[in-house]
């Protein structure tokens, strides 16, 4: 029930925006922001493969509903206002999902890949982040991961949305694409800018507390003119979460 009703506020809530949301669109902008990369399958002990071949499925679903976004100036990217509720007479399946910082299956399960993509995307742009829920807990050990721990976005229908707004001058555009094992992302500007960003991790280290282990990161923005000089380097954020395994304890700070 109180799931319902927060659905229920976010819908009407967004009924009475003043802000445009952002709609798919057949053009397609001509410069790259960037383009990053993330397995669709990994190999965990507690989680069936089965919810990684499905989560493949709802990853296509909602990639039919998001791809071509074009983000003008003014307005909101939603995730939930462009793909809806993940149902199963949409065809969604049971696929991974995170409840209470454990592994479990649900339908839609999967979606946060997506998530973690934009967030990623929009770390390395102008574009202003309003709305982003972080998992509680560091929830797997890493594999062959390709971008820092902290970085992520959850997903719950809808109440649990991720949203950027555009401020900027420029027009914005997010593209998407399924490999037989890749979630290829992209994002792209309507005008080549003369300055580029970097996301780096710092300070990464794991420590063991009388509750069990926690992993810690500082994160910041890097800000490069066109001949690599650093313009400015500003702090993202530091992340402190509980492992919910036992890491190399060679990498651990007592």
């Amino acid at each position: 029930m109180s799931t319902r009703l927060r659905q229920v506020f976010r819908l009407i809530k967004d009924r009475f925006q003043l802000d445009e949301f952002a709609k798919p669109s057949a053009i397609k902008l001509p410069f790259e922001v960037l383009t990053c990369e993330s397995p669709l399958f990994r190999s965990l002990e507690s989680v069936p493969q089965v919810l990684f071949e499905n989560k493949k499925i709802n990853l296509s679903l909602a990639i039919e509903k998001i791809n071509g976004t074009l983000l003008r100036q003014g307005q909101v990217f939603s995730f939930w206002h462009l793909v809806g509720a993940p149902l199963k007479k949409k065809g969604y399946l049971d696929g991974l999902i995170i409840s209470q910082g454990r592994a479990d299956s649900g339908v839609g399960g999967g979606l946060c890949q997506i998530a973690n993509a934009l967030h990623w995307l929009v770390l390395h742009s102008d574009l202003t982040v309003i709305e982003r829920h972080r998992h509680s807990f560091d929830l797997f050990p890493d594999a062959d991961r390709k971008i820092p721990f902290g970085t992520g976005a959850t997903l719950v229908y809808n109440f649990k949305d991720i949203r950027f707004k555009n401020n900027t001058p420029y027009d914005y555009q997010f593209n998407f694409d399924l490999t037989e094992s890749m979630l290829k992302s992209t994002l792209l500007i309507s005008q080549k800018l003369p300055y580029k960003y970097q996301v780096i991790e710092e300070d990464h280290y794991f420590r063991k507390c009388s509750d069990g282990y926690y992993r810690h990161n500082t994160l910041f923005k890097f800000t490069y003119d066109e001949g690599g000089l650093v313009l400015s380097k500003d702090l993202i954020q530091k992340n402190a979460f509980r492992c919910q395994y036992i890491p190399d304890l060679e990498e651990v700070h007592l």
